[in-house]
């Protein structure tokens, strides 16, 4: 005979309520447990069905927020109805699958509008939950004009802590008036990366006086009007001081140009600095063309191309690539390899008997 398939815990519930005496039957003795043995069960499910469990009885919500979250993404997402043509924010927490995520929605009315920011809150009230990536992503419609206000209050009025390694927020027009609130409510301590797509000047002259911006240790931020191309180009008015960048490990940038002067700074700036580990790296991505002359004229040490090995092209060595340079570091065991290309100049510390294995220039 078959095992049949096991159901979801949520479902499970469903079809036991319909029984009769369901509470005598069912739930007596999960009640009489200890307390600590609830929790310890709470421990094992997964954080939609401990959601659900949750509005079983103040008892089990109690218990239930006692957990941390170890979560890996939570995503603040614009979503649409196809029924009445309405746009709307909409929580996604660990990639739930679509269709479950539905019915997590209608069953525990969290993680759409309103209800996304009660659950964000609700999470991060326990200060030892915590995430590997927060996202707020919605670049095109109004929706989130109402959603960011509420977040930032909440978040204030509850003097709620946010610990998560990497922010990501694609821009809109009125990022530049919440940026630095919403930052002020993630632990520096804890947050290593900040991600931004579409940034434009205004956002960026808000966020690089930030305390988070000059300790973060990764920056992923894309001047690009549009990433998905409706409105192609870069924004010029986003400029950047590459001196502000000395601290930082790792860092992709997508700018209008970069001038020789300013890509010898990056350079000098990463070959001087001492216990960068190997994998640290920069990429500086434009839509005007490199002078790569004029950048070779900027050395203070012969030029000298070094070609790709086979094995080099066949892992992460960039195409069209004019010129590469290696540059002796602080770590003798360790080297800085400069590429510079028609439309990015991109360096990675490497290990010197394993460079193009080490060579990295992409998160």
């Amino acid at each position: 005979m078959k095992n049949k398939p096991d159901l979801p815990l949520h479902t499970k519930c469903d079809k036991m309520s319909k029984k009769k005496n369901l509470k005598n039957r069912k739930f007596s003795q999960w009640q009489k447990l200890p307390e600590d043995i609830m929790r310890e069960v709470l421990k094992q499910l997964d954080f939609e069905d401990r959601s659900i469990i949750r509005q079983c009885s103040r008892t089990e919500m109690i218990l239930a927020d006692k957990i941390p979250e170890n979560l890996n993404s939570i995503n603040f997402l614009e979503g649409s109805d196809p029924t009445n043509k309405k746009y709307y924010i909409f929580l996604d927490i660990d990639n739930i699958p679509n269709k479950k995520l539905k019915n997590f929605n209608q069953e525990t009315r969290m993680a759409v509008g309103v209800g996304a920011v009660e659950t964000f809150c609700r999470i991060f009230r326990n200060k030892n939950s915590n995430a590997k990536r927060v996202v707020f992503e919605f670049p095109f419609r109004s929706t989130h004009r109402s959603i960011m206000p509420l977040l930032i209050s909440e978040l204030e009025k509850s003097e709620i802590i946010i610990k998560a390694r990497e922010i990501a927020i694609d821009c809109n027009e009125s990022t530049s008036k919440w940026i630095q609130k919403l930052l002020s409510r993630f632990e520096m301590e804890y947050l290593e990366k900040i991600t931004m797509k579409s940034l434009s000047g205004k956002v960026f002259d808000k966020l690089k006086i930030t305390d988070h911006f000059k300790r973060a240790k990764s920056l992923d931020l894309h001047a690009k009007k549009n990433p998905r191309g409706y409105t192609p180009g870069v924004d010029q008015t986003v400029v950047v001081d590459y001196a502000m960048l000395s601290h930082v490990e790792k860092y992709m940038l997508t700018v209008h140009q970069l001038v020789p002067e300013d890509a010898w700074k990056v350079i000098k700036n990463f070959r001087s600095r001492p216990n960068l580990p190997i994998g640290s790296f920069f990429n500086i991505e434009v839509a005007v063309i490199i002078d790569h002359l004029q950048v070779l004229r900027q050395f203070d040490v012969q030029p000298k191309h070094q070609p790709p090995t086979i094995a080099a092209l066949q892992l992460s060595y960039p195409a069209y690539t004019y010129h590469v340079q290696f540059f002796d570091v602080e770590d003798s065991n360790n080297i800085l390899v400069v590429s510079i290309s028609i439309f990015d100049v991109t360096g990675s510390i490497c290990s010197r008997d394993h460079i193009w294995e080490t060579f990295r220039t992409k998160f």
